[in-house]
């Protein structure tokens, strides 16, 4: 469903509430390494479609390049039996056309210098979900009640706030999908910050 404007802003693409198929549609963007936290997810969705019986929820792993560790990952969810609730998308340009599809952003690095991916989630109005730690908590603590973090390595408690999303009222999702686009547009405008750092020279 779209989002009527509000404060000047207004998020036209369709956002969480399994907009078109009835399912939860998490992306995790970005370079495929261990220190990234690709397996939290994998965890997360071993508890939630094996222990808990969930089958509405699907994950993109977008970034995709040819690695042993991404060997590992295409191991653990066959040997999982999450195949269905996976893809893995090789690199692209084309970043936003996968966020556009998206309802959720995952960003389970475990030390993330700033996070550039976080922001790009809450300023296409994707809902985040990021480890706390470094840039990613930094940036998501700007958006307390708005976004979603959880224990690095701690796949229960990611499994924890995805449940946590499913169980929450559409109406409230849309809300908040709403105010983290409005805050991230004004944290993080580079004309803003250009002319800061222009008026500060001598």
């Amino acid at each position: 469903f779209a989002v009527d404007r509000m404060d000047a802003v207004s998020v036209s693409r369709p956002l969480p509430g399994f907009s078109d198929t009835g399912t939860l549609k998490l992306l995790f963007s970005g370079r495929i390494t261990e220190g990234k936290g690709h397996i939290d997810l994998v965890r997360a969705f071993e508890i939630l479609v094996k222990r808990d019986g969930l089958r509405n929820i699907h994950a993109s792993i977008l970034g995709a390049e040819e690695s042993s560790y991404l060997d590992y990952l295409k191991r653990e969810v066959h040997s999982s039996g999450l195949s269905d609730f996976f893809e893995f998308i090789p690199f692209t340009n084309k970043v936003i056309d996968y966020i556009s599809t998206a309802d959720v952003g995952v960003n389970a690095s475990r030390n993330e210098a700033f996070g550039r991916v976080t922001v790009e989630y809450l300023k296409q109005g994707l809902l985040t979900i990021g480890a706390d730690s470094g840039g990613t908590a930094e940036i998501l603590s700007n958006f307390k009640g708005e976004s979603y973090l959880y224990q690095p390595g701690d796949a229960e408690g990611l499994a924890s706030v995805i449940r946590t999303i499913l169980a929450t009222p559409l109406s409230e999702l849309q809300n908040r999908v709403v105010r983290q686009k409005i805050l991230s547009e004004r944290m993080f405008n580079q004309d803003k910050h250009y002319r800061q750092f222009k008026a500060a020279l001598p």
